[in-house]
């Protein structure tokens, strides 16, 4: 299994990475968005892993302005 470059990734996946995750051995939390036929593989379009919706929708995030919004 070929990866790319580690500067090429999200910097999500950088930091699982230096966590010790893999492809296959992640948090729940996150996903590898490959087509179900394709062998999952951290080389994707969205530069590695990505945040599972339910998970966004339950953090709260600060915006510039200083409101804090719930992720849904």
């Amino acid at each position: 299994m070929r990866e790319k470059e580690h500067e090429e990734y999200n910097a999500l996946t950088k930091r699982l990475l230096e966590e010790g995750y893999s492809a296959e051995h992640h948090p729940d939390y996150v996903r590898v968005d490959v087509p179900m036929w394709q062998e999952k593989t951290l080389d994707n379009y969205e530069g590695g892993f990505i945040y599972e919706r339910w998970w966004i929708f339950e953090q709260t995030f600060k915006i510039p302005c200083g409101l804090q919004c719930k992720g849904l």
